[in-house]
């Protein structure tokens, strides 16, 4: 929790006292969000000072590789860009769209 790390620090002990052996602190690292990185370096500190296990997860945004379109789509969409244009971003390799 960015800025309110005495909340965290409360929420965090109250989690891990209902599930005890079981309570972990997510970490992940959005390169387009650089705020972030402070959440992670205060994710982990929190968790050393509270003696809790961490566990780095990345979002997955498609399970299939024919998904790829449908979620390119909608991000497109979202951002106002065209899938036709070579200019257009994306972080992974795109595949010609051949109708």
């Amino acid at each position: 929790m960015l800025g309110h790390a005495e909340q965290a620090k409360t929420i965090a002990q109250q989690y891990a006292a209902w599930f005890p052996n079981a309570f972990y602190l997510e970490l992940q690292r959005l390169p387009e969000k650089p705020e972030w990185e402070q959440v992670v370096s205060g994710s982990l500190k929190l968790a050393t000072e509270l003696d809790l296990p961490v566990v780095a997860t990345h979002p997955a945004q498609f399970l299939e590789s024919g998904d790829f379109l449908a979620h390119d789509t909608r991000v497109c969409i979202a951002q106002g860009w065209t899938l036709h244009r070579p200019e257009t971003p994306t972080r992974i390799h795109r595949q010609p769209i051949f109708y």
